[in-house]
């Protein structure tokens, strides 16, 4: 596990400028829920992790911070260059809420969106699995990925949930109604 930026928001309680009136709600809702224990085991989270072969952040390995920064169609050559030069072959990273891939190969650079891919013969990829409680690629249900690091094989899946208690439970606890309708959307 990672820390995330909503994750340090609530447990260092800074909600700071550049967010949505809608997380800004969801952040002050989530630290009222918290206790003072649960709110520091979120600060304890590291904010990378990293292996042999492998970068595991919240934003980008660009963004100095690991929370904020986006690995997108503007920012992933930049992101593939900095995996390059640090000699990471594969960086896992969220924040975008998206599935996607991006790698750098023999044939260049590019994105991939297909369930199943093959990355033995790339240099460098970022790989997003996606997002289990808010994903922004137009389809509800948790998203996620698993990759064989043997092979590289990776296959990105979606599972479905019991969306109706959820929004059942966002409407008890008075959620803005946007969160409801961006949830059912997938958005």
């Amino acid at each position: 596990m990672v820390r995330g930026n909503h994750d340090h928001a609530v447990a260092c309680g800074e909600i700071r400028g550049g967010i949505t009136s809608l997380a800004s709600w969801s952040l002050k809702w989530t630290i009222d829920q918290l206790s003072d224990d649960e709110r520091q085991w979120l600060a304890q989270l590291p904010v990378y992790q990293q292996g042999d072969q492998w970068l595991a952040v919240h934003g980008s390995p660009l963004d100095k911070t690991f929370f904020n920064g986006y690995v997108y169609q503007m920012s992933y050559v930049e992101n593939l260059d900095e995996l390059s030069e640090r000699q990471v072959p594969l960086c896992f990273h969220g924040h975008s809420h998206i599935q996607k891939t991006w790698r750098r190969d023999g044939d260049g650079d590019a994105g991939d969106s297909s369930k199943r891919q093959q990355l033995a013969e790339a240099a460098h990829v970022l790989i997003s699995p996606g997002s289990i409680g808010q994903p922004r690629g137009g389809d509800a249900g948790v998203e996620l990925a698993i990759i064989d690091l043997a092979s590289r094989e990776l296959e990105y899946h979606r599972l479905s949930y019991n969306m109706e208690k959820t929004l059942a439970d966002m409407s008890k606890h008075q959620f803005p109604s946007e969160m409801a309708d961006r949830l059912r959307r997938g958005q």
